[in-house]
């Protein structure tokens, strides 16, 4: 326990709107845990959240005594405000914050507000929409040129920084160790892993069978930015059917939130791949259990969380060979090379039809939300007793 002053922490998860993103799938287990670890020290919270009408929150912070928690909502969605840096003065959010006396303001993403004499917590999960050249499908330079600007106020903002790897860490360090007032602020940076929820109810009423096919499948979670690299997957998939006379599908898990009508036609021109939107957990849950294999041969990524997810289900994991992954990825995994794929399909077969082992409890031991939160906690009372 800390000192018996009294500290106020304010909690930034207007983000969290969509409760099946990787974004608010982080947010919700890191502060869930950080609460449930400062339960018994001298922290009051405010959780700033969004609209009630699109965010329950009664289960995500149900197990807190609501006398040392505030909620606050947001009169409305996101919308495109959020979108660009020039929106970071909210003198409303501030008269509140500085009224409640708070001591850190703890944001899972970028872009947090201005706020002059609070101590500002900041994630910079990625640079991925600055290294990866066609992340954006139109005006790209100018919205390169935005994302950049995002990220050194983040950085000129924020007392601390979280990112979610070391690969991220490296990243950030390497790119801006040159600007003299940062170089020591990012070699200061706390990884703050994602850990691995692990799924245990289930409804014996859910009909899977509407929704799965009784094909073998690979399965691919996340959204379709083009970091994700569907394209060559589902040619890859395709060849790999063609070649091997296999008939396997492609199951496309997560959001469809981003617009790429490009990626839409060819996904509609392709029977073999099913597109599966928003899954919850149980059906997240059995769509690890049931595949063939996890692929995800993304060009850039802050972390990967299907990659924990499916290893603790003792599943094979298909992925490319970029340092994030090899940085959380565990054994007998598929690392393909991108730059050279002449022998991508010989190598995908050959690892498809290889007998292997997986430990999934080394796995749920080792990606835990508890362990991340801990680190947040740590880095929390080192600073409010300073």
């Amino acid at each position: 326990m800390i000192n018996a002053m009294k500290y106020n922490i304010a909690i930034d998860m207007r983000y969290v709107e969509n409760k099946n993103s990787g974004l608010s799938r982080f947010s919700i287990n890191i502060f869930q845990n950080l609460l449930n670890l400062t339960i018994n020290d001298e922290i009051n919270y405010i959780i700033l959240l969004p609209p009630k009408n699109i965010f329950k929150d009664s289960e995500t912070f149900f197990n807190f005594p609501s006398s040392k928690i505030r909620k606050i909502y947001s009169k409305r969605k996101r919308g495109l405000k959020w979108k660009f840096p020039f929106f970071l003065i909210d003198l409303s959010l501030y008269k509140k914050l500085k009224n409640a006396n708070i001591d850190f303001f703890i944001s899972p993403y970028i872009d947090p507000p201005f706020l002059p004499g609070i101590k500002v917590i900041s994630t910079i999960h990625d640079l991925i929409f600055i290294r990866v050249k066609n992340y954006f499908n139109y005006f790209r330079f100018i919205k390169r040129i935005l994302s950049e600007l995002r990220i050194l106020l983040t950085i000129l903002f924020s007392y601390n920084l979280l990112t979610v790897s070391n690969t991220s860490k490296e990243i950030l360090i390497k790119r801006y160790k040159f600007i003299p007032f940062f170089n020591q602020k990012l070699k200061n940076i706390t990884v703050i892993y994602n850990g691995v929820t692990k799924f245990e109810s289930k409804n014996k009423n859910y009909d899977y069978k509407s929704i799965i096919s009784k094909k073998d499948y690979f399965l691919y979670v996340g959204d379709r930015r083009n970091h994700k690299n569907l394209f060559y997957t589902i040619e890859l998939i395709k060849k790999y059917n063609e070649f091997y006379n296999n008939d396997y599908e492609l199951i496309i898990a997560g959001s469809n939130n981003y617009k790429n009508k490009k990626l839409t036609n060819y996904i509609f021109s392709h029977p073999f791949v099913k597109e599966i939107i928003n899954p919850n957990d149980e059906l997240l849950d059995y769509l690890y259990r049931g595949c063939k294999s996890l692929i995800l041969l993304s060009f850039d990524e802050g972390f990967g969380i299907p990659v924990i997810e499916a290893a603790s289900r003792s599943k094979k994991i298909i992925l490319s060979n970029i340092s994030v992954f090899r940085e959380i990825a565990p054994p007998n995994t598929l690392m393909l090379d991108l730059k050279r794929n002449n022998d991508h399909l010989e190598l995908v077969h050959e690892y498809l039809n290889k007998k292997l082992k997986f430990d999934s409890q080394t796995i749920l031991k080792k990606w835990t939300w508890r362990k991340s939160a801990l680190k947040l906690k740590k880095l929390l009372l080192n600073q409010l007793v300073k």
